[in-house]
C-alpha cells in the first residue's frame, strides 16, 4: 500500500481502497477529515471536532502499523542471494553463500569453471576417502577418493603435509576440470587440463590462480601464444594416424601431449606430440604459431 496514493475514507472500521480525487493525489488527512462524520451544529460542536481528531489520530497510527507489516512481509519474501551463489547455483545448498565447500556433490554438477572462490571440504574428504595410505615416517595419511559412472569420473588425492588436488574427467572431451587446494582447503588455483598427469604441462584457455587466503591474485589465458590452436594440433594427429583417448585413461602407451610458452631451442611457443609407433617412441615438435614441423626424433622403448 502507497501513502502517497491517499486514501478515501473509513467506514466501519475498515479501509476504503485508495482513490485520485479532484484531479490530483489527495493527501491522508484530508481524504481521513472528509470520511469521517461532521461535527454537529449544536453548543457540542468544539467537543465533537475534538473526538473527530482524536479518532483521525487513532486511525492515522493504525494505518501506519499497517504499512509497516506489509513492508516487513515484503522483505521477508524476497531472497538476497550473493553474485557468487547465483553463479554457481550448482554448489550444494547447505552450504553458506559465502564459501563454496567442495565436496563430491558439487563435483558431481559442476560443469565449468569460473573466477569464485571454493574450499575443500577436508573433513568430508578424509571420512569418505577410498584409499587411505599410512606415510613411512610419518603420522599423515595419503587420501584418494574415486568416484565414476557412464560420462564422467572424479578423482581427489592429497594429505595435509602437501596439499589436494581434484580432477573431473568427461568421456566425451579431452580435457579435464583441475583444482588443486592448500594444506588448509583453500583453493589456491583451477582450469582445464589436458587428460593426462599434471606433468604434461598443458593448461587450456583461462586458469584462476588464489593466495594462501584464497583471494584471487592472477588470471592467465595459457591459449594467448598459440595461434596454432588444440583443435589445429587434433586435426593433425588425426592425419597422422595418431589418437587421442577422451576421457579417464590409465593406458601407459597413450600419446602424450604437452606445450611450452617459449622453447629455449626455437624461442617461440611449440607443441609437443609423444606417440608410440611399435616400439619406437616418435617426439613431434611444432610451432605454435605457424603448424610448422620443427623437428621429429624417434627413441627406443615406451613413454614414461
Amino acid at each position: 500500500m502507497n501513502i502517497k496514493d491517499g486514501i478515501s475514507g473509513v467506514a466501519n472500521g475498515k479501509c476504503v481502497a485508495a482513490r485520485v480525487c479532484g484531479g490530483g493525489a489527495r493527501t491522508v488527512t484530508a481524504c481521513l477529515r472528509e470520511a469521517l462524520p461532521a461535527p454537529k451544529r449544536n453548543g457540542d460542536a468544539q467537543v465533537t471536532c475534538n473526538k473527530a481528531n482524536r479518532r483521525l489520530k487513532k486511525v492515522v497510527v493504525f494505518l501506519v502499523g499497517v504499512l509497516m507489516v506489509a513492508s516487513l512481509s515484503d522483505a521477508r519474501g524476497t531472497r538476497v542471494t550473493s553474485p557468487t551463489a547465483e553463479k554457481n547455483n550448482y554448489f550444494d545448498h547447505r552450504h553458506s553463500l559465502d564459501t563454496i565447500f567442495v565436496t563430491a556433490y558439487e563435483l558431481r554438477n559442476i560443469t565449468d569453471i569460473d573466477d569464485s572462490f571454493v574450499k575443500l571440504d577436508i573433513d568430508w574428504f578424509t571420512k569418505n576417502a577410498t584409499s587411505r595410505i599410512p606415510i613411512a615416517g610419518s603420522t599423515s595419511f595419503q587420501y584418494s577418493y574415486t568416484e565414476s559412472n557412464e560420462k564422467t569420473r572424479i578423482r581427489i588425492a592429497g594429505r595435509d603435509t602437501h596439499g589436494y588436488i581434484v580432477r573431473k574427467y568427461f568421456n566425451n572431451s579431452h580435457f579435464v576440470i583441475q583444482m588443486f587446494f592448500d594444506t588448509n582447503g583453500n583453493i589456491r588455483e583451477k582450469g582445464w587440463h589436458f587428460n593426462q598427469t599434471s606433468t604434461s604441462q598443458f593448461k587450456k584457455g583461462i586458469w584462476y590462480y588464489f593466495d594462501e587466503l584464497g583471494m584471487l591474485i592472477e588470471t592467465i589465458d595459457h591459449d594467448l601464444p598459440f595461434k596454432f590452436t588444440f583443435d589445429d594440433l587434433l586435426l593433425f594427429c588425426r592425419n597422422e594416424g595418431i589418437i587421442l583417448p577422451k576421457g579417464y585413461s590409465n593406458d601407459p602407451q597413450r600419446p602424450r601431449i604437452r606445450r611450452e610458452l617459449q622453447c629455449p631451442d626455437y624461442n617461440l611457443p611449440v607443441w609437443y606430440i609423444i606417440h608410440n609407433i611399435g616400439r619406437i617412441r616418435e617426439t613431434i615438435v611444432i610451432d605454435g604459431i605457424s603448424g610448422k614441423v620443427l623437428s621429429r626424433n624417434t627413441t627406443r622403448g615406451l613413454p614414461r
